[in-house]
């Protein structure tokens, strides 16, 4: 992708992150990009697929992220609150991401995918391995209370009332107690999770 591409691409995010709609017309899009509308049409043929593009970019990037920091994670348990907070620090770093995942990911179906890909398979192996004290068929609800309490807090750090720091440790120990892990255990977990984050943070 091109320095142009990336620049139209994030200023498409950033308007679909503002107002909450799918579609950006080329006049906005050159107004706002500050670049020729006749360079729009020389990147892209159909501003149309932006939308998706964009899903699909937000998407992609953490999951890659997630992943390569997932891999270095023994516990399932731990993995699981990284993953928690890694979607918060994305609210910090990427506010733009944090606002799009906030407004599109409960009706987005790439966006939904996002919990039903790897969060699932860390939570599936955390209750086979009774990690979790959850039965089998009470994973996907679970999931479900993990993704809707993660767009809250992020929308928390993205508003700047708390940082994700903060806010990491806090959602773990609230999901973690939510299914019966004991307190302490569920402490030891978040702060061992927050440390990964921290440090592959300052890696970068």
């Amino acid at each position: 992708m091109t320095g142009v591409q990336r620049h139209i691409l994030d200023t498409a995010l950033r308007h679909f992150a503002d107002t909450g709609e799918q579609s950006i017309s080329v006049s906005d899009l050159s107004r706002t990009a500050k670049i020729a509308r006749g360079t729009i049409y020389n990147n892209f043929d159909d501003v149309t697929n932006l939308f998706p593009m964009v899903t699909e970019q937000v998407c992609s990037r953490f999951e890659d992220e997630a992943r390569e920091l997932i891999s270095t994670v023994d516990k399932p348990r731990v993995a699981l609150s990284v993953l928690l907070g890694l979607f918060l620090r994305y609210a910090h770093e990427l506010p733009e991401h944090g606002r799009f995942l906030i407004r599109f990911a409960p009706y987005i179906g790439r966006l939904r995918d996002i919990w039903s890909n790897l969060p699932y398979e860390v939570l599936r192996r955390a209750v086979e391995e009774g990690q979790l004290p959850l039965a089998k068929d009470q994973a996907v609800y679970y999931l479900q209370l993990l993704a809707g309490s993660t767009y809250g807090f992020m929308t928390l750090v993205v508003e700047g009332q708390k940082s994700w720091r903060e806010s990491t440790e806090a959602l773990s120990l609230m999901v973690l107690a939510a299914c019966g892990v004991p307190q302490q255990d569920a402490k030891n977990d978040a702060r061992e999770a927050l440390e990964i984050l921290t440090a592959s943070s300052e890696a970068v």
